[in-house]
This record gives C-alpha cells, structure tokens and sequence, in this order.
C-alpha cells in the first residue's frame, strides 16, 4: 500500500511537471524560458486579430490559476522556481500582447520579445526584488511585472514613432 502511494505521488509529480513545462518544452536543455516565449508568441498569432487582446488576457488568467497550485506542488519536491516551469514566461509575453493597441507587426512582435527577455533574464529592479521573494505567486509575478514594463515602453515606442511619422507627413507637406 505505500509503495502504491509513493508510485501515485511520483506520476503525479511527473503529470504536474510535465504542465508545468508546458508539455516539455520546459526540458530542452538550453534557454527554456526563450523557447517557451517563442512558443506562446506563436500561439499568439493563431489569434483571431480582432480578438487578440481578449484572449491574450483570458490564457494570462487562466495559465495563472492553473500555475499557481502547480507551483505550490512541485515546490514541495523541488527547488523554488525550478528552471524547467515555463508557464510563467508564456503568461508575461501574453500580458504584452493584453494591449488592445498592440500592432501585430513582425518588428514589434521582435521588440517585445526582446526586451520581455532581457528583463527575464537580467531581471533588473524591482523585478530582482519580486524574484527573490518565495511562494507561487513571486513565480509568476515577475514575468507579469516584466510584461507589464515591456508593454508600456512598446507603448511609449509605438506613440513616438507614430509622432516622428507624423512629423515627417506634416513636414513634407
């Protein structure tokens, strides 16, 4: 009877890290968090586009409440924000893409993805701070910080370089 709950315990470890590295893809050995990014940048564009930002929004919602017990499981097993849980990198891409204004151009897209992974990776202040705290929530919070962050200087790019185009209309004119 133990041995049939130790089997129980250990499938269901696996089962959770198997989600929690969205399918494997969690487990390739080198830049997982970049790939899982690429991937939910994909998933992204199988979006209807004038239903982007809602469903954007609806997976950050819905892969948020499905991490957070995952993560409160497989930290009793593992170390805190064990590098093969991707779910938190798919979840700040698609807080970017939450933008209703967001323009699903190939550049802006490349932008995003970009700094959403400098800031991932480098995690500068107060992302740094956020990471260091422990629990579920502090796993996923950072990459929704780091979404956030990425959104409003794309937005702040975007403005300018529809000014500066602007400016170039009224200029010639």
């Amino acid at each position: 009877m133990n041995n049939e709950k130790i089997s129980s315990s250990g499938k269901r470890v696996k089962l959770l890290k198997f989600v929690g590295s969205f399918f494997g893809v969690g487990f390739i050995p080198i830049a997982p968090g970049t790939f899982a990014t690429i991937l939910a940048v994909c998933i992204y564009l199988l979006f209807p586009d004038i239903y982007k930002a809602q469903i954007s929004l609806i997976l950050v919602f819905l892969f948020f409440f499905i991490s957070i017990p995952i993560i409160k499981e497989l930290e009793k097993y593992d170390r805190i924000d064990p590098a093969y849980f991707v779910l938190d990198e798919m979840i700040g891409i698609w807080f970017v893409f939450t933008n209703p204004f967001f323009q699903r151009e190939f550049l802006w897209i490349l932008i995003v993805f970009l700094l959403f992974r400098l800031l991932d990776i480098f995690k500068p202040f107060p992302l740094n701070l956020l990471n260091s705290k422990r629990g579920a929530f502090f796993v996923l919070f950072d990459d929704i910080i780091a979404g956030l962050i990425v959104s409003v200087i794309y937005q702040i790019f975007y403005m300018i370089y529809n000014f500066s185009g602007l400016l170039n209309l009224l200029i010639k004119s």
